[in-house]
């Protein structure tokens, strides 16, 4: 078999195992050959782009060895999203790229050898797997990131959102959620699928991204718009605004062969701001998506569930889509798939302990996830304990991000609520009024069904059944409330933010 072929064969089978595919890069950044292979499938770091250089025998003995060096390095430098996410071909010995296989490029670097052990291997994704784990550190591989978020092969369940996303092309929704529940990933993905999936070739511009956060008003939203279809920006006056904008929309439907696809981010910037403007680009939207010009996929947190609740929203074409915490079996896939192509196992008792740590809140996994990995790096174990559970106890991480998740998903009575909760195994309505008898504040029926509601919709607590019976998701979570402040004080500053709305006392 000539090098070339081996090669081939190698990539072809590859290709064959992950059920993916593979082309010529069309960037020529050096005479090397460069293959985009799509290593998604494996649910790891790795891209749906991800570079394989080729290095031939012809290239070694064109350039020596010292230059072809320098090339691969001139590729990896240009080409890696992060160290690790390239993949080397070497048609003969590979040991003059040694240093390329380390810090801090770490490519995986697979000779001819190599190549024919796994083509020839009874199982060639594993052995691929095995080769790519044994040549770069766990962290370069693993998908967990959580504080930011995250799409393709790094993300996990939704796929009851995603599904209902997709399969009704003609229907707009309201994605609500508590922060850091992964509203902004869902609309990454739906983006992701959308383009490389759903939509016929040529139409990608039918998707429009735009984040509302900091939202200052219709010129500079507009103007993004415009310029995704790198159409000229006209001089508009705001009363030429109403006129123009669906006439435009409707243009770009005609000429990108669809209704355009809107996806708004923190769009409770944009309601704030609407407020205040008499709802001016969200009615101009409403009556778009009425046309069938346009459909709307907004994502928020307060203000959007408040302004969904109003009788004469705007948003009223939207149907609404809440995103709890993973269930179960999702929660244990996020852990489970990645760790398992990473070669990491894990002892029985450890995934009940995550999923009580966690109630399956998406960052919280990710978290448990990203810090296994550093463990595990560090030591060179391979199989995760109760021993390393607590380890991670210890440097307070997990209970930090708890408690910012609590803060910064509730207002200051609802922590306050939390806090006076904290020792129940379960509660209901009539619990929540009595502790707030007890503080001399009223509230009706429906206000504190209300706060159940929300605290629900965030993942602070859960319901049993159908009944108005709940429990908290993460027994951790109320318990390091007590933690943070004293009683006193807490409910002081609940009563501060009442005496602000003037309600319940």
């Amino acid at each position: 078999m000539t090098e070339i072929g081996l090669v081939n064969e190698f990539l072809e089978i590859v290709k064959r195992e992950l059920n993916t595919d593979y082309h010529s890069s069309d960037d020529h950044l050096s005479e090397l050959t460069v293959y985009m292979m799509d290593l998604s499938p494996l649910r790891l770091r790795l891209s749906t782009f991800t570079p394989f250089i080729l290095v031939t025998a012809g290239d070694i003995q064109c350039f020596g060895e010292e230059t072809v060096a320098d090339l691969v390095r001139q590729e990896l430098v240009i080409r890696q999203d992060v160290p690790g996410s390239a993949v080397v071909l070497v048609e003969q010995d590979s040991g003059f790229l040694h240093s390329l296989g380390q810090d801090p490029y770490w490519a995986v670097i697979l000779d001819r050898d190599v190549m024919t052990r796994i083509m020839r291997h009874p199982n060639p994704k594993r052995e691929f797997l095995d080769s790519l784990r044994s040549k770069i550190p766990l962290r370069f591989l693993s998908p967990y990131e959580p504080n930011q978020p995250v799409t393709g092969s790094q993300f996990y369940g939704r796929t009851s959102e995603l599904n209902l996303i997709l399969t009704h092309p003609k229907r707009s929704f309201a994605i609500e959620g508590g922060r850091r529940i992964g509203k902004t990933s869902l609309l990454l993905e739906v983006k992701r699928l959308l383009i490389n999936k759903v939509l016929p070739k040529g139409q990608a511009k039918r998707v429009v991204s735009y984040d509302f956060w900091g939202y200052k008003g219709e010129d500079s939203f507009f103007g993004e718009v415009v310029r995704h279809f790198d159409e000229g920006f006209p001089k508009l006056v705001k009363s030429d605004f109403a006129n123009y904008f669906p006439r435009f929309v409707l243009r770009m439907k005609r000429m990108y062969g669809g209704a355009i696809i809107f996806l708004f981010d923190e769009v409770d910037d944009l309601i704030v701001h609407e407020q205040k403007t008499n709802y001016l680009l969200l009615d101009l939207l409403k009556r778009v998506a009425q046309a069938d010009n346009c459909r709307l996929l907004v994502a928020g947190f307060r203000d959007l569930s408040e302004e969904l609740n109003r009788h004469d929203t705007s948003l009223s074409f939207c149907q609404r889509l809440p995103l709890h915490n993973l269930e179960r079996e999702q929660t244990m896939a996020m852990l489970r798939e990645p760790m398992f192509n990473m070669g990491v196992k894990f002892e029985r008792d450890v995934y009940p302990q995550i999923l009580g740590d966690t109630g399956g809140h998406p960052q919280l996994v990710q978290l448990y996830g990203q810090a296994l990995i550093e463990i595990l790096d560090a030591t060179g174990e391979r199989i995760v304990t109760l021993a390393h559970i607590r380890q991670i106890k210890r440097t307070g991480r997990l209970y930090d991000t708890l408690i910012e998740t609590l803060i910064d998903n509730t207002n200051d009575l609802e922590f306050a609520l939390v806090y006076s909760l904290a020792d129940q195994d379960e509660f209901g309505l009539e619990e929540i009024e009595e502790i707030l008898a007890s503080r001399e504040i009223q509230l009706e029926l429906k206000q504190i069904h209300h706060i159940c509601r929300k605290l629900e919709s965030i993942g602070i607590i859960s319901r049993r059944g159908q009944a108005d019976t709940y429990y908290f998701s993460i027994p951790l979570q109320p318990a390091l409330a007590r933690k943070l402040a004293g009683d006193d004080f807490v409910w002081r500053k609940a009563r501060q933010q009442m005496q602000l709305e003037d309600v319940g006392l």
